[in-house]
């Protein structure tokens, strides 16, 4: 059992993955805004906000992979790694749900296109977690073989 982590060989996939999350999401944010032209000053379509919260979205990430790679083997990790992404994907789609019953909806001009694209947003940050991390950081050791 190969237990060991090179935090040095891991930080180039959390940079692939920050530059894939924040191009996506931004490619998304220009999206939904064209398509539904929601207000300027609409939070979730702020790009400062995207590339924000994507950057740290993606850097806690890669904290709780690199806990996890400390403690558990590879292949132990990424499985449990992936099972925690997507349990996260599905909590965080829980606000854009609920978009519609905020007190802000109204000013909003929602749409059920708004809540899909933000949506898409979380799932295009899960997709680069999971390929950056996994495929490619947890490839070494045990899971070289992939």
């Amino acid at each position: 059992m190969n237990n060991t982590f090179n935090i040095k060989k891991f930080l180039p996939a959390v940079g692939l993955a920050i530059v894939g999350s924040v191009v996506g999401n931004v490619l998304l944010t220009m999206i939904g805004r064209k398509l539904s032209a929601p207000p300027e000053t609409f939070g979730p379509y702020l790009y400062s906000s995207v590339i924000f919260l994507t950057v740290i979205g993606i850097i806690l990430a890669g904290v709780v992979y690199a806990l996890l790679r400390r403690k558990f083997p590879v292949s132990q990790a990424n499985n449990y790694f992936v099972v925690l992404s997507v349990v996260g994907l599905f909590a965080s789609f829980y606000p854009d749900i609920m978009l519609p019953s905020s007190l802000e909806a109204d000013d909003i001009g929602w749409t059920y296109g708004i809540i899909v694209n933000l949506m898409l947003m979380h799932v295009v940050a899960v997709a680069c977690i999971i390929y950056f991390f996994v495929r490619i950081s947890g490839s070494e050791g045990e899971g070289a073989s992939q």
